[in-house]
């Protein structure tokens, strides 16, 4: 089976990347074949390991018409915050999948959406054959829109295991606090938070999540003390031969400013599993630390600081059914994926 993604895939954002990186596991554990719609298709083939395909016209069109399931999705979509245009581009792929007679699910989450976008999505998303949502104001969104197409709760796909692909001795060895800080968060916002975590003797890392919030990072500090990390850079070559130099267990408790460039997603979240705490306004800061049970705190002037649904301990098993044919017999169990919740 040939299966398409498209999401904010390739711009840079470490949640969106570990979103399609968890989606992509699942669906090759199934023994399907992948390709990706990507804002940047060479850094995808990098990062994901799959066919990766340009999102601009007419790139999209030779790929749906060769594809046997459709998935759109990965984070919130559809949604009218950065532009209506992004909204308009996600839904006129979905109603180029439904004019080829292509099976699609939406995954993810859905936004309010407003007038000729609110109008447009309720014309194009009865014909998903189901949607796969992360939070239950997009389950009531959907419902809205869409009364007769299947819904089911599922947690954000970043929540399920990484492979291990870095060693202990290349995580810090001393104790330390992260801070997720998104572009425009004030630094009055931030600094009360730095001084309670230097009352208690912990070292300060500032993760940027994405590349729109390494001049923060930087910011911060320069003014605060303690290194900062870039996950979502394009030299991961570089990264990887820096690493080791810069992650040591024996970094002076006073060093100057390290720049760790291009962590893949995995090892962002590796680096949160070893912090005593995190602050994040980034929404996957947060998600990667209730996934490795890690005590998390919201930062201030995160716009999705309202999703944080209640994540499950055991996400869902997804994608099980195989083949379109499954598929288009049972629109009950939809998206190859009878969801199971425990």
């Amino acid at each position: 089976m040939k299966v398409l993604i498209c999401g904010y895939v390739g711009g840079g954002n470490c949640g969106d990347e570990a979103i399609c990186d968890r989606l992509i596991a699942a669906i090759r554990a199934q023994g399907d074949r992948v390709k990706l719609l990507s804002l940047t298709p060479s850094e995808s083939m990098v990062l994901h390991h799959i066919p990766a395909l340009s999102r601009r016209f007419p790139k999209p069109i030779n790929a749906l018409w060769e594809c046997d399931l459709f998935v759109l999705g990965g984070g919130t979509l559809l949604q009218m915050q950065t532009s209506r245009r992004s909204a308009v581009y996600y839904l006129s792929l979905a109603a180029l999948a439904a004019a080829m007679g292509k099976p699609w699910v939406l995954l993810g989450g859905i936004d309010p959406l407003s007038g000729g976008v609110g109008k447009l999505a309720k014309a194009i998303l009865p014909t998903a054959r189901a949607f796969f949502l992360r939070d239950r104001d997009s389950l009531q969104r959907a419902k809205s829109l869409a009364p007769c197409v299947p819904r089911f709760y599922l947690p954000d796909s970043a929540l399920l295991p990484f492979e291990k692909s870095t060693s202990d001795r290349e995580m810090p060895h001393f104790p330390y606090a992260i801070i997720c800080p998104k572009a425009g968060v004030r630094e009055k916002t931030v600094a009360p938070i730095v001084q309670a975590i230097k009352k208690r003797g912990l070292r300060l890392v500032f993760l940027a999540m994405s590349r729109e919030d390494e001049g923060i990072c930087a910011a911060l500090s320069a003014n605060f003390g303690g290194v900062w990390v870039s996950v979502m850079t394009p030299s991961a070559p570089a990264a990887r031969r820096v690493r080791a130099e810069v992650l040591l267990p024996d970094l002076p408790p006073r060093s100057p400013h390290h720049y760790f460039a291009a962590l893949p997603c995995e090892i962002a979240c590796r680096l949160i599993a070893g912090a005593e705490e995190v602050h994040s306004a980034r929404l996957h800061g947060l998600i990667f630390a209730k996934k490795v049970g890690v005590q998390a705190n919201i930062l201030p002037d995160g716009t999705k600081q309202w999703k944080l649904y209640g994540f499950c301990p055991h996400p869902p098993a997804f994608l099980k059914e195989s083949g379109a044919k499954n598929l288009q017999k049972n629109s009950a169990n939809t998206c190859r994926a009878g969801i199971t919740t425990k």
